[in-house]
């Protein structure tokens, strides 16, 4: 079955704790919006598209680059999202 783009954010959110022990579902929801936002960037790839995971992964490397480029301008907002994105 399909599910819907709340259901994912939830059931994400409730996993990220037991996959990262010692966070939060709070903290797992954070990093999912923002990883949603690199995904609006680049593209959400599945399995079945023809691209390696490390072409995924280089791929939102480059966009979390793109949507905090201003943390190197002592953006804090910046910051806090790509250290955020950063721990999972």
């Amino acid at each position: 079955t399909l599910e819907s783009v709340l259901e994912h954010s939830i059931e994400s959110a409730e996993l990220f704790p037991i996959l990262f022990p010692g966070t939060t579902a709070r903290l797992g929801s954070e990093v999912m919006k923002y990883h949603d936002l690199v995904e609006a960037l680049v593209g959400d790839f599945t399995p079945k598209d023809p691209i390696s995971r490390k072409e995924k992964e280089q791929l939102e490397q480059a966009g979390l680059e793109i949507l905090t480029e201003d943390r190197h301008c002592g953006n804090l907002y910046a910051q806090h999202v790509y250290t955020t994105v950063r721990i999972a």
